[in-house]
């Protein structure tokens, strides 16, 4: 079960490719579905937003299913892969699925509401920003040993 998991945090390419492939398997065991899912929301943290919107795209596409189960398990994977353009999808879930299931699905709209919009922009301007400091860093101390060793 959770190989397709570990599969999606694997930061391959061909790993989404064959994830991607995979999700629209209706005779794979419920069990193991939910963890192709959540591993298809994995292994698009490391790609480019293309793949990101066809993730997402074919997630909301398991929300049309009959299984509420099935539903749930696509709800989880849309939650983690923390796109707002998902909101609308899911909050139309909400209102379709029981009781039983509202709440958590509720649960992941609040909290795909509560990330700012760019949130994964701010994340990366961050990164950069530590890069720059990091190898201006490296250039005084690489500066300072070529001094010293002189």
């Amino acid at each position: 079960r959770a190989a397709y998991l570990a599969m999606g945090q694997t930061r391959e390419k061909k790993a989404f490719d064959y994830l991607r492939e995979r999700v629209g398997d209706r005779q794979m065991p419920l069990s193991i579905r939910g963890h192709l899912l959540l591993g298809l929301a994995e292994s698009v943290q490391w790609l480019g937003e293309g793949q990101r919107n066809d993730a997402r795209e074919r997630l909301e596409s398991v929300l049309q299913e009959g299984d509420e189960r099935v539903q749930l398990a696509a709800a989880r994977a849309l939650g983690s892969l923390g796109e707002r353009a998902a909101l609308g999808p899911l909050q139309g879930l909400a209102k379709r699925v029981t009781h039983q299931f509202e709440s958590d699905v509720l649960r992941i709209v609040k909290g795909l509401e509560s990330k700012s919009p760019g949130s994964s922009d701010k994340r990366l301007e961050t990164l950069e920003t530590k890069i720059r400091k990091l190898e201006h860093e490296l250039t005084t101390l690489t500066s300072r040993a070529r001094k010293d060793a002189e």
